[in-house]
């Protein structure tokens, strides 16, 4: 037996909270619909309507010990689909080796908890509307940490990228559950799958070589050229261009983004040290894969 207040809602109407438990129980997400019956003067009952059409797709894993234990046995389940998944483990150290590993799956949380075992649940909605939110999310946390990232190496001040390195988990996370609606067959309207889960794949690409420039900088003893760093500006235009390109398609914007991939490749230079030419190799890198992705993409007036 439990206890909840009620909340006053409107006139005449009131509002009662369900236990989190019952909610993790029975799959509830917001938006759905229950079942309440008064079965007697001064008693209701609620029943769970659940959504869900076909059967939870389920997955068992079994680790020893914390050894044994690897984040992508559980990604991997994560990003193709699975809704529910219970792991077997003898040693309970790696429960929070799970707890850890699940922060970076959207939705993803411990529903059934026993000495030897537990059970992950996804509790989100999967839909359309997610998809595009987080795909968008994914796009301006990576254009945005780069624009700023761009001030950083303008006044050399390298120590200040430390910060920016830290924003893989949370595109990792959100690329996680890209691929995992992807996988689910969500897509959105005038892309087909295929471009879709190549662009995810990519931007995760794209921020881990950014990353990856960064570190270098940071356990660099040189200061960049001011060539190179002119480059790096124009890369960072290439970036904003291809998400502005993305979401406009329109013609003018596919001309800006040639325009800005020519004027990329004008740099050229000549690097003096190897950590030069790793940060020159990374920016052609990046570069290449901007250009592959801007294939896909056609004005909307010829689709």
């Amino acid at each position: 037996m439990m206890k909840r207040k009620l909340i006053e809602l409107g006139q005449g109407s009131m509002v009662v909270s369900i236990p989190s438990k019952f909610v993790k129980k029975n799959n509830l997400v917001k938006g759905q619909e229950i079942e309440i019956e008064e079965v007697a003067p001064s008693q209701l009952l609620i029943k769970a309507n659940p959504m869900q059409t076909t059967p939870l797709k389920k997955a068992i894993i079994s680790i020893k010990n914390k050894d044994e234990f690897m984040q992508r046995l559980i990604h991997r389940k994560y990003t193709d689909g699975y809704d529910e998944i219970t792991i077997n483990f003898e040693d309970k150290e790696v429960l929070e080796l799970i707890e850890k590993a699940i922060d970076l799956l959207i939705g993803y949380d411990i529903i059934e908890l026993g000495e030897n075992r537990c059970i992950i649940r996804s509790l989100s909605s999967e839909n359309e509307n997610e998809f595009e939110n987080v795909l968008r999310r994914l796009f301006l946390l990576i254009v945005n940490t780069c624009e700023e990232s761009f001030k950083s190496i303008s006044n050399k001040e390298y120590n200040r990228l430390d910060v920016l390195t830290r924003f893989g988990a949370t595109t990792n996370k959100y690329t996680f559950f890209c691929e995992r609606l992807l996988k689910k067959g969500v897509i959105l309207k005038e892309h087909n799958s295929f471009e879709l889960y190549t662009l995810v794949w990519t931007l995760e690409q794209i921020a881990d070589n950014f990353n990856y420039i960064w570190k270098s900088l940071i356990n660099s003893s040189n200061t960049l050229p001011n060539t190179l760093i002119n480059r790096y500006n124009s890369l960072i235009i290439l970036l904003r261009n291809f998400y502005e390109l993305f979401y406009t398609r329109t013609k003018k914007k596919i001309y800006d983004q040639k325009q800005a991939h020519n004027e990329f490749f004008k740099f050229n230079i000549d690097p003096k040290t190897i950590e030069e030419a790793k940060i020159f190799g990374l920016m052609d890198a990046i570069a290449d894969k901007l250009f592959h992705l801007s294939a896909f993409i056609l004005p909307k007036e010829e689709k």
